[in-house]
């Protein structure tokens, strides 16, 4: 049954992703030429920009040392997507368009299980971020006590590892990585709504009433933890619209593409637009950062401009020898 199911699902991702008619290639040839370079470009992008906001986070002390940690990791993943996963899905492309089948395939078995990993983290991470914003808000003065760096990377630690773990069990046993994807969704989509639901009923009793629990948070403190939960709340937003569109897609080409049979240019072309917008994620999320923590986005103002004043400087040093 095992061996059926993984047959199942060889042949299917061979059919989506390496086994199009060469006249499905010649038709879609222009636009598989755009999305690479346009996909490229996107692999610079969230290379530099979660660099400059690892950066920016290191020189951080505004934000508590757990929350930096979460962030941190998540600027981690989104650098991984730009190194590794971007030049990857290039190089897959470029193997459709060269008729490289042999490469296609290695490529993608690779692409699937390490984006899986990726995705993981990325979720469970940014999950964790909300529920770092509520324990804050919830324990107050208990928080540096009960949230410690050293929890923080033991949870850290079991993101990275169970994602390891599954997504190498996506190239053995796919029905149970497809349980394993679905229960993790499902329950970072529930924890998130829970989150922020509490979060913002809390702090609009707060406001309505003074309550003894807050009386030690000060206008200002509550005006950046406000900051603080909104930064959280986008990276989440914007992961969800970035992510949502290729699980649509991944459902409406399992009931449109029948294993065992060729592509159609129409699942194929949503497959590809759709794996680009989750991996627009990694370059929206350093625009996050820098747009709703204004002390990550003086940091990385700071940085850009010395490394502008230091190439201007090398650039005249070169002309006047």
């Amino acid at each position: 049954m095992a061996n059926e199911t993984l047959d199942r699902k060889q042949a299917t991702v061979g059919n989506i992703y390496c086994s199009l008619s060469q006249t499905l290639i010649q038709d879609i040839r222009p636009q598989l030429t755009f999305l690479s370079t346009f996909n490229i470009f996107l692999s610079i992008t969230a290379f530099l920009g979660n660099v400059v906001i690892l950066d920016a986070l290191r020189k951080e002390s505004s934000i508590r040392p757990p929350s930096k940690l979460f962030f941190r990791c998540l600027a981690t993943t989104d650098i991984c997507v730009g190194v590794i996963i971007g030049p990857l899905v290039v190089f897959h492309w470029i193997s459709i368009m060269k008729d490289r089948w042999i490469y296609c395939r290695f490529l993608v078995a690779i692409i699937f299980v390490i984006g899986s990993i990726l995705t993981q983290v990325s979720l469970l991470t940014s999950t964790a971020i909300g529920v770092d914003r509520l324990l804050a808000l919830l324990l107050r003065l208990r928080y540096n006590r009960e949230v410690t760096l050293k929890r923080v990377y033991a949870v850290l630690t079991a993101f990275w590892i169970i994602s390891i773990i599954f997504g190498v069990m996506s190239s053995i046993n796919f029905r149970a990585y497809l349980w394993f994807a679905y229960t993790v969704i499902t329950v970072c989509l529930v924890t998130a709504l829970f989150t922020y639901t509490k979060i913002f009923r809390t702090l609009r009793h707060h406001q309505n009433q003074t309550l003894s629990a807050f009386r030690q948070m000060t206008p200002l403190t509550l005006a950046r933890y406000r900051n603080a939960v909104s930064s959280a709340l986008c990276v989440q937003l914007t992961m969800v619209v970035c992510y949502l569109p290729y699980a649509v897609a991944g459902v409406v080409s399992q009931v449109l593409q029948d294993p065992g049979e060729p592509a159609t240019s129409s699942v194929f072309l949503m497959k590809v637009y759709t794996v680009t917008l989750v991996y627009l994620n990694s370059s929206l999320n350093p625009i996050l950062y820098c747009w709703k923590i204004a002390s990550v986005r003086d940091a990385v103002k700071a940085r850009v401009k010395k490394v502008l004043c230091r190439f201007k400087f090398q650039i005249n040093s070169v002309s006047y020898d």
